[in-house]
């Protein structure tokens, strides 16, 4: 503050709001002859804090500490210009000489300075003032808030939309792969190769060979069922004839006028 006095005689500071630290500062103010110049206003209601932004010329948050800083944003949005710490969430919220100044944390001097430079140029802090609280109301309405923490939820529980697909992709790679040993077992176990029939059920729209990945565990089941049908058929035609063989042969045997070995 002694800076800020030397270079304009008729800045005043307001302290607003309550601490821990309040006592301690009240003496450091004292001791240094500034009562006349540095007022305490203590707890401000929202109406009241309101009203502190109309009154004025420069607000300032020297934290040291600080994750987002939404009482910076207040005072933007009311068109006040703003100096900030280079800390926290206040370093990433102004863009220094566009919509605020900065000043180095803990630094009494570095602060003075911004404050100076806002005193002492009408014209950069109307800009900054104007431009502040533009920025206010494009990034910092409830529509943007609300939509950038849903992409930040997406994003650390459900995953973007191109890891999905990344996911997908290779899950359906590992399905080919899958299906393709399965047609390979299938092939192994049932001998496709000497079967007529399903040589001719490939052919009619089944499509059975190694180049077609795409073949769903129905059409997979499909194929299975055909070639256990063949074997079956096979093995039932088989008992068939052997048993018009045997009946035959049992016929012939009961008939005199048929001779089984001639000569």
């Amino acid at each position: 503050m002694p800076k800020i006095l030397r270079n304009y005689h008729d800045a005043k500071l307001i302290v607003a709001g309550k601490g821990g630290m309040m006592d301690e500062l009240r003496r450091q103010v004292d001791s240094m002859g500034l009562s006349s110049k540095v007022y305490f206003t203590g707890y401000l209601n929202s109406k009241q804090v309101q009203k502190m932004y109309k009154c004025a010329d420069v607000a300032v948050f020297p934290s040291t500490y600080e994750p987002f800083g939404i009482v910076a944003l207040e005072a933007m949005l009311a068109g006040v210009p703003t100096v900030v710490s280079d800390v926290g969430g206040l370093n990433e919220i102004v863009d220094h000489g566009i919509n605020g100044m900065k000043a180095y944390a803990g630094n009494p001097n570095s602060i003075a300075d911004s404050v100076l430079s806002i005193l002492h140029d009408a014209k950069l802090s109307n800009n900054i003032a104007k431009n502040a609280k533009a920025k206010v109301k494009e990034d910092f309405n409830w529509n943007k808030i609300a939509q950038d923490t849903h992409y930040i939820y997406e994003k650390a529980i459900c995953k973007t939309v191109a890891q999905k697909q990344a996911e997908e992709i290779e899950q359906e790679n590992a399905k080919t792969i899958d299906k393709s040993k399965e047609l390979q077992y299938i092939e192994a176990t049932y001998e496709v190769e000497e079967f007529p029939e399903v040589v001719a059920t490939k052919q009619q729209g089944v499509d059975t060979s190694k180049e077609s990945l795409t073949l769903n565990s129905g059409e997979l089941k499909l194929i299975a069922d055909d070639y256990k049908g063949v074997l079956n058929k096979f093995e039932e035609d088989h008992h068939e004839i052997r048993r018009e063989i045997e009946l035959k042969i049992d016929r012939d045997a009961d008939d005199p006028e048929l001779e089984l070995y001639p000569g």
